[in-house]
């Protein structure tokens, strides 16, 4: 697959016009604008959805506004349809999430529901992308929710990225994200034609990766779901976000079906999967709307649980999770299967540091060797394939102090 050099992209754009990339607050909404895809970001409640009106040169057609696309990349006025569009709004406008913990379901539906009320936070736009973040918070749980949302210039996708973070002193289990969609994208130049054909082309765990599509019957136009994440699962069927329980769209219950295809006006959805997320910890995914498949094959290499592990560094320090200055570290996921980050901050110039790995009766079973970046170490590590699942102690040995994390294996 290819992979897309957007710092070398960025250097090239700064000779480009500012027109190619546009973002602008209205109201409650953020509206975002690249080469190919235009759309908007709730600032109630993070979905792509609003009934803002959107700024002058936008393409958006309907009475409320979500995502539309020139997917085929040819012009925003050729072809038939000349663009693809709006996705999200026709009819009765779905397109938004859900958080299950345990048995308890928050969801975050325009018009409906906003169980996790939140607001943007940043708002950027540079030469090769332009992006938005919104943050949440889900009731008394402790669980703080962030959602970064980009367009990059010159590709037909939205790539969000999701972050989960345990505020609260307890462990949070059985967390479940949903993004949830009833694609539309052929209404508004068919005169009606809900219809689209719905496939799971790839789905975990039969597969490495989740991807679901929805083509539309009149135009074909084309919108896809998905992620490489390895708690990523799709699914289609369903419909509004408010009866959405995300358990069931991840085993592929409930009217949730999660392979094969079927024509219908119906949901598309994905979901991953926590099972457990420990005080001061932080997980997030990456997942892509994608207008054109090749593009959209092209920017699941982006999100991988890799690449969403080497995202979280600076967030354990932006949100404050452990101190900027001294000796300590984290492992983020815990539990993990094995793969994990490892940061820590507050190490010494040529200092030795070394990770020791301790099983419950104080064996010593693993040790290796870290590379001393100074002062901060990011690093990805795998665990001994050997070590098999259960509870771990994890000693992060700097000259001669020592710190111990407890971690858990469940490959």
């Amino acid at each position: 697959m290819k992979h897309f050099n957007f710092k070398v992209m960025a250097i090239g754009l700064l000779l480009l016009s500012s027109n190619i990339l546009f973002s602008q607050i209205v109201g409650n909404a953020a509206f975002l604008k690249s080469t190919y895809v235009e759309m908007v970001v709730n600032s109630e409640s993070g979905v792509f959805l609003t009934d803002e009106t959107p700024p002058a040169d936008y393409h958006f057609n309907s009475f409320y506004y979500g995502m539309v696309a020139d997917g085929d990349k040819d012009g925003w006025d050729v072809g038939t349809p000349e663009y693809c569009g709006d996705y999200f709004a026709p009819g009765s406008p779905v397109e938004g999430f859900a958080i299950q913990i345990g048995s308890d379901v928050y969801v975050n539906e325009f018009q409906f529901d906003t169980d996790i009320p939140g607001e943007l936070t940043n708002y950027h736009l540079a030469a090769a992308n332009v992006a938005s973040v919104w943050r949440g918070a889900v009731g008394e749980t402790g669980l703080a929710v962030r959602q970064i949302t980009n367009i990059h210039h010159g590709t037909t996708n939205i790539i969000t990225r999701i972050i989960l973070i345990n505020k609260g002193d307890e462990p949070i289990y059985d967390i479940y994200y949903s993004r949830n969609v009833d694609p539309d994208q052929d209404v508004e130049w068919s005169g009606g034609g809900f219809g689209t054909n719905n496939i799971v082309i790839k789905n975990q765990p039969v597969d490495d990766w989740s991807l679901v599509t929805a083509e539309g019957l009149t135009y074909g136009c084309f919108l896809g779901l998905g992620s490489y994440s390895g708690s990523a699962r799709v699914a289609y069927g369903g419909f509004s976000t408010t009866s959405l329980i995300p358990s069931d769209a991840w085993n592929g219950m409930g009217g949730h079906e999660s392979s094969g295809e079927r024509e219908g006006d119906e949901a598309m959805t994905l979901t991953f999967r926590v099972p457990v997320l420990n005080p001061g910890a932080i997980r997030s995914f990456i997942f892509v709307y994608g207008t054109n498949y090749d593009d959209l094959v092209d920017a699941l290499d982006f999100t991988t649980d890799e690449e969403a592990l080497k995202l979280d560094a600076a967030d354990i320090i932006q949100e404050g999770l452990i101190p900027a200055n001294k000796l300590d570290f984290m492992l983020s996921p815990n539990p993990s299967n094995g793969n994990v980050l490892l940061y820590a901050n507050g190490i010494p110039e040529f200092a030795n540091v070394n990770m020791e790995i301790y099983n419950m009766l104080g064996e010593k079973v693993h040790e290796q060797e870290i590379e001393n970046t100074g002062k901060i170490i990011n690093k990805y590590i795998s665990i001994n394939e050997k070590l098999q699942n259960g509870t771990y102690f994890i000693a992060l040995k700097v000259n001669d102090e020592k710190i111990t994390r407890t971690v858990i294996l469940n490959r």
